[in-house]
């Protein structure tokens, strides 16, 4: 069986400061379990296939841009706001949000603001090889999405939200 996730080698460019004291989920009251960043081309694969599956059968509440950011308000503050009012940080990492400005701004506000930690941080590669990630998230596991091996894909993701995302005890999921 093939392995959904990949261990994406260590990148002596990134700065030690990135890796800080894990979160405590409890202390904070976030609005959404998962911000979801990815690029505006993507965005009918990552609500159908991605997105839709996390609401509707694992129950995990989702930021999803073009559902949920605030109409009229200007861009950069509706994706620091609803990261802020998100636990995980979870990047669709295509080759359309590697060529996106907005998406590379993601990724630099997740870092300062320091959800580019491992525990808040979990990359999903979709068409794209490790090497073409960014510098800034090569050191990071990514869960790698092949058609064809999604069970082992969602078991892997779900299995990494459930650490860090408090579930009902008389949940199934």
């Amino acid at each position: 069986m093939e392995e959904s996730v990949l261990n994406v080698s260590a990148n002596p460019y990134v700065p030690r400061g990135l890796v800080l004291p894990p979160a405590n989920p409890s202390s904070t009251c976030y609005d959404f379990d998962i911000f979801v960043s990815y690029s505006h081309i993507n965005s009918s694969w990552v609500e159908k296939k991605f997105v839709s599956v996390l609401e509707d059968k694992y129950h995990y509440r989702v930021c999803f841009h073009e559902r949920d950011f605030i109409p009229g308000k200007p861009i950069i503050d509706n994706i620091i706001d609803r990261m802020e009012k998100s636990l995980y940080f979870i990047p669709i990492l295509t080759k359309d949000f590697i060529q996106s400005a907005y998406c590379d701004y993601e990724i630099q506000i997740a870092i300062d603001k320091g959800k580019l930690k491992e525990q808040t941080l979990l990359p999903v590669l979709y068409g794209l090889q490790c090497n073409d990630l960014p510098q800034t998230i090569r050191h990071l596991t990514a869960a790698i999405y092949k058609p064809g091996n999604e069970q082992l894909f969602w078991q892997r993701i779900t299995q990494r939200l459930n650490q860090h995302i408090p579930r009902p005890q008389n949940s199934h999921y």
